[in-house]
């Protein structure tokens, strides 16, 4: 085999890049955290400014980088907030406008980090195209369970709402399962 395919394939090198709130963050670090563990894998954890510190300290002691980005301003988003915790339910839209005035910055960010493949989050819906460019692989990590994104599909199946009775309910539609199963076989 040549050294140079070789030392590519010992090496891996994976980029996170969970929306701005720490109940998404969190599933992001166990993930670098179990992944990281493997011997030849580099962790690059893009971040908001204000979250790096907390995020170092729920790492493992590896050599997982968090990498701080920079929140454009957005009318309406008070100065400072960089994630959830920080504002109110009424303007958490406004930090997915500032995700998606982000896309330069991650493009660059990309070109220079030159990763194997990007996890990424619901909200950055843009990034496997700017990745697909750049030549790297995006793998979109849910931090929803399977059972969730199964009865959120069956709500979307029907016209109205299901009753609360109804939600009790195992789904009899194929469908749902077939959700549940993808999702599972999926990672």
């Amino acid at each position: 085999m040549h050294k140079t395919y070789a030392r590519k394939m010992s090496e891996l090198h994976l980029v996170m890049f969970p929306f701005f709130a720490f109940g998404h963050i969190s599933p992001f670090v166990e993930l670098s955290n179990k992944l990281s563990s493997y011997p030849g894998i580099k962790i690059s954890f893009l971040a908001a400014s204000a979250s790096v510190s907390r995020i170092e300290t729920m790492l493992n002691p590896t050599p997982t980088k968090v990498i701080p980005l920079t929140l454009p301003h957005v009318d309406g988003l008070p100065q400072g907030v960089e994630n959830t915790f920080d504002t109110s339910p009424a303007t958490h839209e406004l930090l997915k406008v500032a995700l998606d005035l982000m896309q330069p910055q991650i493009k660059t960010l990309l070109t220079n980090l030159k990763p194997s493949f990007v996890f990424f989050d619901f909200a950055q819906w843009w990034l496997p195209e700017i990745a697909s460019e750049l030549g790297i692989k995006t793998i979109h990590f849910s931090v929803f369970t399977a059972i969730c994104r199964a009865l959120v599909t069956r709500w979307f199946n029907h016209d109205t709402l299901p009753t609360i009775e109804e939600m009790k309910k195992p789904p009899r539609e194929t469908k749902c399962r077939a959700v549940v199963i993808s999702f599972i076989c999926t990672f």
